[in-house]
C-alpha cells in the first residue's frame, strides 16, 4: 500500500517550523523572480545587453561565502532588493540577487538532512501550484541581439497563458544560472518556475578542493566514452573533471544521478565551493562533459 503521508507531515514540530521557514522564502524569492522576469521579456534585446552588462561586471555577489556567512550575504542580497528598479539593468541585477539568495537558502536546507530539504522542495512546490504567475509572454525581435541568437537560434521560446508550475521545464533556468552569473547564452534564463516534475535543485555531497587533483594526470573525454556514459552513466558517479568556460577553469565531481521520468539529472559538486551538489539535466551535463577531461587517479 502506498504511503499518502507529505514529506512535512514526517517532521517533529521544531522541524516544520524551520521547513516552513526556508520554504516561505524560496517561494516568495521565486514569486518575485518572475515579476521581474515579466519585465525582462517585454524587451529581449534590452535584456540580453542588460545580461551582458551585469556579467561582465563580475559583480561580488556571484562568489560564494563561506557557511558562517551565509546569513549576512542574505542580508545583503535583500538589502540589494529594496532598491526600486527603474532600468532593464535593475531588474537583471534584482533576477541574479534573488537566484543567488535561493541558491544559499536552499544550501542551508541541504545542511538540515534529507528529511527537511524534501520537505522544504514538497512546500515550494505546493505553494507553486496554486500560485498565478504572470503569463508567460515572449516574442523574438525582429533584429535579436546575438546573445538571443545563440540560445534560441529558431526556436523562441513561445508564449502562453498564465504561467504556473505546470510550465515547461525548458523555461527553468539552468543550475549553472543559478550557480554563479555568467556571460554563457545557456545561463540567461526567461522564467524561474519549478516545473510540474519538481526535483532537489541541491543535495549534500563530498566537498573537494583544487589542491586535492593538481597533482594528477587530464585525458579528455573522448567521443567514445561520451557515447558509452550515455549508454551506463553508473561509472560516473566519484569521477572528477575539469573545463574551461565563461569563468575560466573549474573542477567538478560527479555525486550520483537519479531518474525522474525518462530523465536523468546529475548532481555535481564544484571545486572550492562546499559540499552542495547541484542538479544538472542530461543536456546540460553531456555538453559540459563533452569539453572536459577526466582526472586520472
Amino acid at each position: 500500500m502506498t504511503s499518502t503521508r507529505t514529506y512535512m507531515s514526517k517532521l517533529n514540530a521544531a522541524e516544520r517550523v524551520k521547513a516552513e521557514e526556508l520554504g516561505q522564502k524560496i517561494f516568495d524569492w521565486t514569486r518575485l523572480t518572475e515579476e521581474h522576469f515579466a519585465v525582462l521579456r517585454t524587451d529581449p534585446n534590452a535584456y540580453a545587453e542588460a545580461w551582458q552588462e551585469y556579467a561582465a561586471k563580475a559583480p561580488p555577489i556571484g562568489s560564494i561565502p563561506a557557511r558562517d556567512n551565509y546569513q549576512e550575504h542574505i542580508k545583503l542580497g535583500e538589502q540589494l532588493l529594496e532598491k526600486e528598479c527603474v532600468t532593464i539593468y535593475d531588474h537583471v541585477e534584482a533576477v541574479n540577487t534573488l537566484a543567488y539568495l535561493c541558491r544559499l537558502q536552499l544550501t542551508l536546507a541541504a545542511d538540515l538532512g534529507w528529511k527537511i530539504q524534501l520537505a522544504v522542495g514538497e512546500y515550494v512546490s505546493t505553494k507553486s501550484a496554486s500560485h498565478q504567475y504572470p503569463p508567460f509572454h515572449f516574442q523574438m525581435p525582429e533584429n535579436p541581439h546575438p546573445l538571443l541568437r545563440d540560445i534560441y537560434g529558431a526556436n523562441p521560446p513561445t508564449s502562453s497563458g498564465a504561467n504556473t508550475s505546470t510550465s515547461s521545464s525548458a523555461n527553468r533556468p539552468t543550475p549553472s544560472g543559478a550557480r554563479t552569473p555568467t556571460s554563457s547564452s545557456a545561463t540567461m534564463p526567461t522564467s524561474s518556475v519549478p516545473p510540474a516534475d519538481d526535483y532537489p535543485i541541491v543535495l549534500p555531497g563530498q566537498p573537494f578542493s583544487w589542491s586535492d587533483i593538481l597533482d594528477y594526470a587530464r585525458k579528455p573525454v573522448s567521443p567514445k566514452e561520451l557515447s558509452s556514459f550515455k549508454r551506463n552513466p553508473e561509472p560516473l558517479s566519484g569521477h572528477t573533471f575539469t573545463s574551461t568556460g565563461d569563468m575560466g577553469d573549474e573542477a567538478f565531481r560527479v555525486s550520483c544521478f537519479l531518474t525522474v521520468g525518462k530523465e536523468k539529472l546529475f548532481y555535481l559538486v564544484f571545486a572550492d565551493e562546499g559540499k552542495e551538489a547541484v542538479a544538472y539535466s542530461s543536456s546540460e551535463f553531456f555538453t559540459l562533459l563533452k569539453s572536459s577531461q577526466r582526472i586520472i587517479t
